[in-house]
């Protein structure tokens, strides 16, 4: 950036069913607040082209355009998470097989003796985690793919107005039907699998769920045994069969908005004791679980 505020990071839905389709009169959202963008880069894959009688190459051909895509951002607004899901609406989140969901990012710069923007078509999240650590507010991080992009000379939309940060204070993780008392961490990561299908053409003509794939990450100070118990499977020793357990997690604001993640049957993978003998610190049991579903919902302030 060439100084504060010179920069603009806005998305819109692209229209569903249709990648890279034009997103026609649209509503742009801001993807949150705290935004650091980490990654908007392209892959020409060129391919060398060389003659017998020549050592060094002589030209150079374009293969498949890709696009990476990365950033993180404070928790606001919710409308990203249709990146990610593939199902739902109206601020209800899910998976579904078929086509993904898609949208256009615009970054943009007013670099002092003009402005540049680049409309990144058909962004697709591969992979999205929900961060949140106690004294802190909630982060997202999001990376993924698009199949085309252009160059804007002026900055695209005005933003819709932002929702409030959600904040740890407001959050609550329950497993099992208890409620987790004394949450220090939580990180709910999501994987959609999502790839591009392509022609006989340069850019990706359609994007497609794959394998789904979810963990929740927790770590909390010990209150009592229930963690213990999840990950044996049983009251008092691991047991054959460990089982799943439905798990929630929560968030709202100060003002309202909330968001929470219903993971359904999640079962302990791994399982700890931290800082057991260590006086200046408090005892701390932490979990790794796998998520085999997940669903989101989202709500406004009014």
């Amino acid at each position: 950036m060439t100084g504060g505020g010179a920069g603009h990071f806005l998305h819109t839905p692209e229209p569903a069913g249709d990648y890279m389709g034009d997103p026609g009169t649209p509503t742009y959202h801001r993807f949150g607040k705290n935004p650091s963008v980490d990654d908007i880069s392209i892959q020409n894959a060129l391919i060398d082209m060389r003659v017998a009688d020549d050592p060094e190459m002589v030209d150079t051909v374009a293969g498949n355009f890709e696009g990476a895509f990365s950033a993180s951002w404070t928790a606001t607004n919710h409308e990203y998470l249709q990146y990610i899901f593939n199902g739902g609406g109206s601020g209800s989140y899910n998976f579904t097989k078929g086509r993904m969901n898609s949208g256009r990012v615009y970054a943009g710069v007013d670099y002092l003796d003009g402005t540049a923007e680049r409309e990144l078509k058909g962004v697709v999240f591969g992979e999205l985690s929900v961060t949140c650590n106690q004294g802190e507010a909630v982060e997202i991080s999001a990376t993924g793919f698009y199949g085309d992009e252009q160059k804007n000379t002026s900055l695209t939309g005005s933003p819709a107005a932002d929702q409030e940060p959600l904040i740890f204070h407001s959050g609550n993780f329950s497993v099992g039907g208890t409620n987790q008392m004394k949450m220090q961490s939580g990180t709910l990561s999501i994987s959609s699998g999502a790839r591009l299908q392509r022609g006989w053409d340069r850019h990706g003509q359609d994007a497609v769920v794959g394998g789904v794939e979810s963990t929740l990450e927790v770590e909390k100070i010990i209150t009592d045994t229930s963690l213990l118990e999840a990950a044996y499977g049983g009251s008092s020793a691991p047991q054959q069969d460990i089982g799943g357990q439905a798990a929630t997690l929560d968030f709202q604001s100060p003002g309202g908005n909330t968001l929470t993640f219903n993971c359904s049957d999640v079962t302990p993978e791994e399982y700890s004791w931290g800082a057991l003998a260590d006086p200046e610190t408090d005892v701390t049991d932490s979990v790794t679980f796998r998520v085999p579903s997940v669903t989101a919902s989202a709500s406004d302030a009014a």
